[in-house]
């Protein structure tokens, strides 16, 4: 499914406020996006289905673009694994969630991934084809796997509903 989202199209950045969602909205306001709304979880706790379903109805976007997720430096993904990798799942459960909620009438979700799902053994460049090969690993592990999440709800949300992610 193709859709291309006009200038006055409601845009929403699930974690804008990061610096890859900065650089985003800027880039999406350059090139000439009106309504481009910018989130962060100071804003709505994407962990709790109810506050992100009126995060969803808040602002009604056409578009999602999913780039929040809980991470952290090396210490905090070694001491905390468990709390990083559930609250990764919940987080993009939720965004799925209300996105194929039909009353909420989402054209697109757009889901970024990581260099930190691909596999520890991965060489060098990075390769899309060699994302399943192997399970992340090092001190990003649970990070990397529940980004990897995405991927698969997309697949799922799609065969289901035909839901464009």
């Amino acid at each position: 499914m193709t859709y291309t989202p006009s200038k006055k199209d409601r845009i929403l950045v699930t974690g804008g406020t990061g610096y890859i969602g900065t650089n985003l909205i800027n880039r999406l306001n350059g090139y000439g996006f009106s309504y481009v709304y910018s989130v962060g979880s100071k804003d709505y706790n994407l962990t709790l289905e109810n506050e992100t379903s009126q995060m969803i109805k808040d602002i009604d976007p056409k578009v999602v673009i999913h780039l929040a997720a809980k991470h952290g430096n090396s210490n905090e993904n070694a001491s905390e694994p468990f709390e990083h990798l559930l609250q990764n799942i919940m987080i993009s459960s939720n965004i799925f969630r209300a996105c194929v909620k039909p009353k909420f009438l989402i054209e697109k979700l757009v889901c970024i991934g990581t260099a930190c799902s691909y596999p520890a053994s991965a060489s060098m460049p990075l390769n899309e084809e060699d994302l399943w090969n192997g399970l992340p690993g090092g001190s990003t592990e649970g990070y990397g796997i529940a980004k990897r999440l995405p991927f698969i709800l997309a697949e799922k949300a799609q065969k289901q509903y035909g839901f464009n992610a």
